[in-house]
């Protein structure tokens, strides 16, 4: 399947699996006239991924698996399943937290406290909200700069 994107700035096409797609029915906070989206990997971003919406190259956001910022990061799925069913199967779920960068990368965050949980083999996501005090709304990413460097990133200060 071909995925436009303007995730660098310019317009670009993509060839993903058609798999690769992911439907949102409750759709994403701040994305709510949006429901078909699609994890997006590239090197140049890595360990970041984007999530891009299947339709509009325009509509896209960056996303990291919190495990790699914050140690012990954990979603208790139990607690999930019976208001999200599209999530059973957590053996195949993926967790993922939005990167918010509002001036400069020396200022970005992610959102812990509302992570996006994504149920690759039935091809549904949902982004939840923890009950988990530990977790905030806006963790500062360069406070994690250690842990990201391991996985690959590059930090700047």
């Amino acid at each position: 399947m071909e995925l436009p994107t303007t995730r660098f700035g310019r317009l670009e096409t993509l060839e993903i699996p058609e798999e690769s797609g992911l439907d949102f029915p409750h759709r994403l906070p701040g994305f709510e006239s949006h429901q078909s989206f699609a994890p997006i990997e590239d090197s140049r971003s890595l360990p970041f991924r984007w999530l891009q919406r299947l339709v509009d190259p325009h509509v896209t956001c960056m996303v990291i698996d919190p495990a790699l910022v914050v140690d012990q990061y954990k979603v208790y799925f139990a607690g999930l399943d019976a208001d999200c069913p599209e999530l059973i199967g957590r053996n195949a779920a993926e967790v993922y937290c939005i990167l918010v960068v509002l001036d400069d990368a020396r200022s970005a965050t992610i959102n812990l406290k509302a992570p996006i949980i994504v149920n690759r083999l039935g091809r549904r996501g949902k982004q939840v909200i923890l009950t988990d005090e530990r977790f905030p709304l806006r963790h500062r990413l360069l406070r994690s700069c250690p842990r990201m460097e391991s996985a690959g990133a590059r930090c700047s200060s």
